[in-house]
């Protein structure tokens, strides 16, 4: 049962949803203990990767919310 509870996670995690809607889903205290269940694939783990060197490149990692 404890393996579905780390997929699940991973899977929320995964699938964008955010952080403090899959802690308590899952039912821990912080975000800090969810992440020890959330485990990415190498692919996702690229992208993640990725998409932040896109965001540096482009002059920050947030965009302006004008």
């Amino acid at each position: 049962m404890h393996a579905f509870r780390h997929g699940r996670a991973s899977q929320m995690q995964a699938a964008g949803l955010p952080g403090d809607f899959v802690t308590f889903q899952i039912g821990h205290s912080s975000l800090k203990v969810t992440s020890i269940y959330t485990h990415f694939e190498h692919d996702k783990k690229r992208a993640l990767a990725e998409q932040l060197l896109s965001c540096a490149q482009n002059g920050g990692l947030y965009p302006n919310l004008n």
